[in-house]
């Protein structure tokens, strides 16, 4: 409002000193008027001035209008920017969880490997027992054994 306001106050103050200088004339300009026959005194430059200023202050007005649009439009880019980064943001976020996911998964298969492990260590720790029991038997039987 007060950026309407202004370019109104500048017209009325110009019109109002064109007034005043339309009104003030020395005596000197009025006898030089009555003495010459057809005075060639016209108002029309005054006119286009008036006209000049208040087309002027139209362009004025009209870049006023151009940057407010500028300035909207870039504020319409901050808010497409802020949207990206948030974006980005999340995006980043869910490949930290998928990384996480991908650690864990992995800490499983090597838990599981370590499992496995085990048990083979436990099967062939059995194959060995199994193998001195039979071992154990057969010197039994050696011992055991007669000739006729």
């Amino acid at each position: 409002m007060q950026q309407l306001l202004l370019p109104l106050q500048q017209q009325q103050q110009q019109q109002q000193q064109q007034q005043q200088q339309q009104h003030s004339f020395s005596p000197l300009t009025v006898s030089s008027f009555a003495a010459s026959a057809a005075p060639t005194f016209s108002t029309k430059p005054e006119k286009q001035q008036q006209q000049q200023q208040q087309q002027q202050q139209q362009q004025q007005q009209q870049q006023q209008q151009q940057q407010q649009q500028q300035q909207q439009q870039q504020q319409h880019q901050q808010q497409q920017q802020q949207q990206q980064q948030q974006q980005q943001q999340q995006q980043q976020q869910q490949q930290q969880h998928q990384q996480q996911q991908q650690q864990q998964q992995q800490q499983q298969q090597q838990q599981q490997q370590h499992q496995q492990q085990q048990q083979q260590q436990q099967q062939q720790q059995q194959q060995q027992q199994q193998q001195q029991q039979q071992q154990s038997y057969l010197w039994f039987g050696v011992c055991s054994y007669k000739p006729r």
